[in-house]
């Protein structure tokens, strides 16, 4: 189990950084820690500092980037280097960046493998994925599934973050997406998501068996890193984190 900085307080990360959630997350009993490069506060005094700490309280940890794989030129975004360099000072193992602009050619895919092996001489046993997001780009179920199996065929190290409540900014079936994208997925991110107005929110997981969350769980690898990215009520409160990650435990 992990938890992601951006279920906290906006208010509590600008006043202790990323790495005063670090204590926080560890008596929660959680195994990880996902840290938002948009989040970077002057506080931690850089990302090396930042991994310092990660390596002394024995969390792992994941890096998400909002930038985009493929860049609006259909290109491969050559700012995602810098972020694979930060992901490393921070002793994380795994990035994560959203798709972008992706579309099917034999000439941009083609840079694929060699983009790989540049970053991969920069930043050693950094784990990719490729998360679905909020976006039509990025989050849409067809271009998703069509990039992974390219992937696939190709061996290129790269795999699925399965977000299970950004689906509904795209008007996708949660369940249906884990059904197809199943065999990609090394990392969830949990999040329950209602409507006010005909819009989607993240709330809160409920404990409710017929919950849509446990649903598309059931349909995706138990043993991957699961993820709470969703607010917590009370921020501060290790009691409460400490209860949501027992109930995704138990879920396993």
């Amino acid at each position: 189990m992990y938890v992601c900085t951006s279920c906290f307080n906006p208010q509590t990360v600008n006043l202790i950084g990323q790495t005063g959630l670090i204590p926080l997350i560890a008596a929660a009993s959680a195994q990880g820690i996902e840290l938002r490069e948009e989040l970077s506060s002057p506080v931690d005094g850089g990302w090396k500092q930042v991994g310092q700490a990660i390596k002394r309280s024995g969390l792992n940890a994941v890096y998400s980037t909002p930038k985009p794989l493929w860049s609006e030129g259909k290109k491969i975004n050559t700012a995602l280097a810098g972020s694979m360099v930060q992901a490393g000072e921070a002793a994380a193992e795994n990035i994560k960046f959203a798709l972008g602009e992706f579309q099917f050619s034999a000439n941009r895919l083609a840079d694929m493998r060699p983009w790989l092996t540049g970053v991969n001489r920069a930043a050693t046993g950094i784990n990719i994925t490729i998360e679905n997001d909020q976006t039509v780009l990025g989050g849409s179920l067809k271009p998703l599934k069509k990039f992974m199996e390219f992937c696939e065929f190709e061996a290129l190290p790269i795999g699925l973050t399965f977000d299970i409540g950004n689906w509904h900014w795209t008007g996708e079936d949660p369940v249906e997406a884990a059904v197809l994208l199943q065999r990609f997925v090394r990392y969830i991110h949990i999040k329950q998501v209602d409507f006010c107005d005909g819009q989607p929110r993240v709330v809160p997981i409920t404990a409710e068996a017929t919950a849509q969350w446990r649903q598309v769980l059931r349909c995706l690898p138990a043993d991957v890193p699961r993820t709470i990215e969703f607010p917590l009520p009370d921020s501060q409160s290790v009691s409460e984190l400490a209860q949501y990650v027992q109930m995704l435990r138990q879920d396993i």
